[in-house]
């Protein structure tokens, strides 16, 4: 689609621009302190991450969230879980319910971004008015600053730093149509996708045959909305 047909007003070229940077913001910068907090708590415990899910294993299949993304948790490949598919809720799940010994305040901001999260997954426009962008932004700046204290490492501190001002700088009309057709695709679809995964998840030997079918009939109502140059940009946070 040719950006030269669409105009914004100014107020509402600078809410979607609000949206952009903060759903850039959860998924980058804020992605990267919950993946170092997870980590360090790890390891510093004496274990690696796969062999301390695998000790979990049932407390984190009684949760909504274990059950749907089970196969991120747990891959069947004999590799591990490859933390490049974790999304937010993931890391909540882990850091605030599963992991014993992360403190109150961590766990307080973890609430925050998953909340933030949710909030711009499900907004009927990307779209976010000053005062919503301020308050979803400082507790997110609040996350990531102490994130970086407790993490202590210079080279995790400046990817952080040139993170955030990337993000800062100004959008092109062309970045923000596609958060608008990400969001599209989210907001329209998380729930479908969430009931097809915890469906699968429980599929029996017998039911694959149907499963594989209505796999295809969802692949074909995605690419009916969509166009499929835009489907290969889209990623969750």
């Amino acid at each position: 689609m040719s950006d030269a047909g669409i105009k914004f007003d100014v107020k509402e070229q600078k809410e979607r621009e609000n949206f952009t940077q903060l759903l850039f913001t959860v998924q980058g910068p804020c992605t990267w302190c919950l993946e170092k907090t997870l980590l360090k708590y790890v390891l510093d415990s004496g274990t690696t991450l796969d062999i301390f899910l695998q000790s979990r294993k049932q407390d984190i299949l009684l949760s909504r969230v274990g059950r749907q993304r089970k196969v991120d948790f747990f891959p069947q490949n004999g590799i591990g879980t490859d933390l490049e598919t974790w999304d937010v809720q993931m890391y909540w799940l882990i850091l605030t319910n599963i992991l014993q010994n992360v403190t109150k305040t961590q766990k307080h901001d973890i609430e925050c971004v998953k909340e933030i999260r949710n909030k711009l997954c499900h907004l009927p426009n990307p779209k976010l008015n000053e005062d919503e962008f301020k308050l979803y932004h400082r507790q997110i700046t609040t996350f990531i600053d102490e994130t970086v204290k407790f993490i202590s490492d210079e080279a995790f501190e400046t990817k952080v730093k040139c993170g955030l001002k990337e993000i800062a700088t100004p959008l092109q009309q062309t970045v923000s149509n596609i958060v608008h057709t990400v969001h599209r695709f989210y907001q329209g679809e998380t729930t479908l996708m969430e009931e097809v995964h915890a469906t699968v998840n429980h599929v029996s030997i017998n039911q694959i045959p149907e499963m594989k079918n209505m796999f295809l009939e969802v692949k074909e109502l995605l690419f009916s909305r969509f166009p499929r140059n835009e489907l290969k940009q889209m990623r969750a946070p």
